[in-house]
């Protein structure tokens, strides 16, 4: 039975980190930090106020779905420590996963076009440069993505 769980939990397993840092630091939020971007980008006043604006709509809406997440989870945890696995209700908290997991894809990419819409098109190429530099040092990091 402890095999499964271990299974499981690599991979339907959620962040901690990122559910943390949506937590603890909702200014800064897991994905941007708005004052390396305000130095990166040289982003004005105002630039800065809407970009915290966005930020506020992202966090309040990835909190809910990251808790969506960890119950379903916590669900799935129950069903694979009972003593008979119901395939069934396994394989509909699966769908339910993944589709959260898809819901905050989709939030991720809304979240970078309205920070995009913020910016003039010198700053729009510096934050995907900033991005992908971030996706690269992640995948050095952590091998498994």
């Amino acid at each position: 039975m402890g095999k499964r769980v271990a299974c499981f939990l690599l991979f339907f397993g959620l962040s901690l980190a990122t559910e943390r840092g949506l937590e603890e630091k909702p200014e800064k939020g897991a994905w941007l930090d708005i004052e390396v971007l305000q130095k990166k980008l040289q982003l004005s006043e105002e630039q800065v106020k809407k970009l915290k604006e966005v930020n506020n709509r992202f966090h309040e809406k990835a909190l809910h779905l990251h808790k969506s997440l960890r119950n379903l989870k916590k669900q799935m945890d129950e069903i694979l420590e009972s003593d008979v696995i119901d395939r069934a209700k396994a394989q509909m908290v699966v769908t339910d996963i993944h589709e959260k997991k898809k819901e905050l894809h989709l939030l991720r990419l809304d979240h970078r076009l309205a920070i995009e819409e913020l910016l003039n098109a010198e700053q729009k190429s510096k934050f995907r440069s900033y991005l992908k530099e971030r996706w690269r040092k992640h995948h050095e990091r952590s091998p498994h993505h």
